[in-house]
């Protein structure tokens, strides 16, 4: 498996084990969700963004790895506006008021919510103890928790669902396996001299040297 999969799946593991029941990360194995699981837990995922190979680090079998995941989180809130009262013709002025206030409050609660699990995942990903994310010391360099964006607040439904996405960039080096060596089987070719061509005994001790009987 690439370094890039291992720290995805370790990044991924880290969270899970130390969520405590704040936040939920979503995984390959899916389950399904109701609402009111999703606005009691906002949904933490890791994606694997993008990598760079730099030139020169490295050779045939080694090669440093810059790579960017991007950590997505998304919240709900319940949004108790009523949307018949903004479309009624005949509601007065102070009922249009009160519904989109009950609208501002679920999105500002939502906008809380999201800056709480953002600061949840943050102070877990850059404790010093989770410097290698679980893996062996060395495999990764350079951690780093960069730019952070929100998007707009959505309405579906009866929620206000607000999502933002936080860059977590660090190195490694990845290993090129190559094929499988083949071993070849060996031939015994030495040659073992005794006499020359005109039959004399090969002395096969050194000039000047006597050979023992």
């Amino acid at each position: 498996m690439m370094a890039f999969r291992t720290i995805d799946k370790a990044l991924t593991d880290l969270l899970i084990a130390n969520a405590n029941g704040a936040f939920h990360v979503e995984t390959a194995q899916r389950r399904a969700l109701d609402a009111d699981y999703i606005k009691a837990h906002p949904i933490v995922t890791v994606f694997y963004e993008q990598g760079n190979f730099q030139k020169g680090s490295g050779g045939p079998i080694f090669s440093m790895h810059d790579m960017t995941f991007r950590i997505e989180v998304m919240v709900a809130q319940s949004a108790t506006v009523d949307l018949r009262t903004l479309n009624d013709p005949n509601a007065t002025s102070q009922q249009i008021a009160s519904a989109i206030a009950a609208s501002t409050s679920a999105t500002v609660n939502a906008d809380d919510l999201l800056d709480q699990t953002l600061e949840n995942v943050y102070q877990i990903i850059r404790d010093p103890r989770n410097y290698d994310l679980g893996l062996p010391v060395g495999t990764v360099s350079s951690p780093w928790v960069g730019a952070f964006q929100k998007d707009n607040p959505l309405h579906q439904g009866e929620l206000v669902v607000l999502a933002g996405s936080w860059s977590f960039t660090c190195r490694a080096t990845e290993v090129t396996k190559g094929a499988t060596p083949v071993t070849l089987a060996t031939v015994d070719t030495s040659i073992n001299v005794t006499a020359d061509q005109s039959g004399s005994t090969y002395d096969s001790a050194k000039q000047g040297a006597e050979v023992n009987q």
